[in-house]
């Protein structure tokens, strides 16, 4: 038998004048949240957010995705690519972040270009790994 190889991917740019969300749900307990990142093409931040949601486990990583199509729909971007459920993938370990420090610190949060100071060190680390 062949040993597997693990890749770390890195994080994938959107094409020009387009953006990229990058989305994961988590669950601890009877809480569950969601996190995104909104990224152009340099990996700049545009938005995002951190939402405490009540659905099924089951369903959490579903309801992350819809939220997030939402999201887009609702800032009127057209052809975007979404990425989720890997923290490994360092495109991902902005947005698993979130979601467990929203758990642990109890607030929802969208913002903008401002982001969270705590997760800027992340977001460098995406956009340029």
């Amino acid at each position: 038998m062949l040993p597997i190889t693990l890749m770390e991917k890195k994080w994938e740019k959107p094409s020009w004048g387009m953006v990229k969300i990058n989305f994961d749900a988590t669950v601890s307990d009877k809480k569950m949240s969601f996190g995104m990142i909104v990224r152009d093409l340099d990996g700049f931040v545009s938005e995002g957010g951190i939402i405490e949601i009540d659905t099924q486990v089951e369903w959490v990583e579903i309801k992350a995705f819809k939220e997030s199509i939402l999201f887009a729909i609702n800032r009127k971007f057209s052809d975007v690519p979404f990425e989720t459920d890997n923290a490994k993938r360092c495109c991902n370990r902005t947005t698993d972040f979130i979601c467990k420090d929203a758990l642990t610190e109890n607030y929802n949060l969208i913002f903008d270009a401002d982001y969270p100071a705590n997760i800027h060190v992340l977001i460098l680390n995406d956009s340029i790994n």
